[in-house]
């Protein structure tokens, strides 16, 4: 074999162990890293809502309705996790007893929406408030909160009776919630 092959050899092994190199790389760069336990955070979106108040100032209900059957979850860097759940898994956080837990530390929320006027042009509205007490009616598709404004001792921030269309709730994250795992549920 002439020299000219072996050189010729020589360098294919080398760009080839770079590039095994690089590959090895760019995969450890997306391991889990175990030693730091996941956050997760919610989005849930609705066709419709409305945001009543109650008697009680700066606490209303946020009737969804035409609700998505599912709600993504995402965790914190530099575990990333996504993935699928039912609204039935979802409302399970709420029940859990875990310290971290939905249930015994109401979450944050930004609600996002558009608010429908009957005589002017519709806007943007954006506020954040704390969610508790879900209640899911599966069959007309509605799911309540109990929606609380974060300082309550200030004018309201939204009206009695708000009505939105396209609404996104981003939800606050919990640190242990064991339906996230493995895509949807």
């Amino acid at each position: 074999m002439s020299i000219l092959y072996y050189k010729r050899l020589l360098i294919n092994s080398v760009v080839l162990v770079f590039f095994l190199i690089s590959c090895t790389a760019f995969a450890s760069s997306k391991h889990r890293d175990v030693s730091v336990p996941p956050n997760y955070m919610f989005l849930q979106n609705a066709k419709l809502g409305i945001l009543k108040s109650t008697k009680k100032q700066g606490i209303y209900q946020l009737i969804l309705t035409n609700v998505q059957p599912y709600v993504t979850y995402f965790s914190d860097r530099p575990n990333r996790i996504t993935g699928l759940m039912s609204i039935d898994n979802f409302l399970k956080e709420w029940q859990s007893n875990v310290t971290s837990g939905f249930k015994k530390d109401a979450p944050n929320v930004g609600i996002e929406g558009i608010k429908l006027n009957a005589f002017s042009r519709s806007q943007p509205i954006s506020v954040v408030m704390v969610l508790s007490n879900p209640i899911y009616d599966k069959k007309a598709n509605t799911l309540t909160y109990t929606a609380h404004e974060l300082d309550a001792k200030y004018a309201p921030v939204v009206k009695d009776g708000t009505k939105l269309e396209n609404i996104a709730l981003f939800i606050d994250n919990i640190g242990s919630c064991p339906s996230c795992c493995c895509g949807f549920h």
